[in-house]
């Protein structure tokens, strides 16, 4: 399969029910050229609170070198 430059239906959307006890987030990490790292990650839910309501969010941590 591999990866390509276009997007299956598959991988468009929520990937986990919104309900209840469910929360789903994707990440990012990077190592700069300059040894800084970032880590980004966008949720569904509060962290902390997965029994709560839809509330999208996104969380960026940088280590500076």
């Amino acid at each position: 399969m591999g990866i390509t430059d276009k997007n299956e239906l598959s991988e468009d959307g929520l990937r986990t029910d919104s309900g209840r006890g469910y929360l789903e987030l994707w990440y990012i990490d990077a190592h700069l050229d300059g040894g800084s790292t970032v880590v980004i990650i966008y949720l569904t839910k509060a962290l902390m609170d997965c029994n709560g309501p839809m509330e999208p969010g996104v969380l960026i941590a940088v280590t500076p070198h």
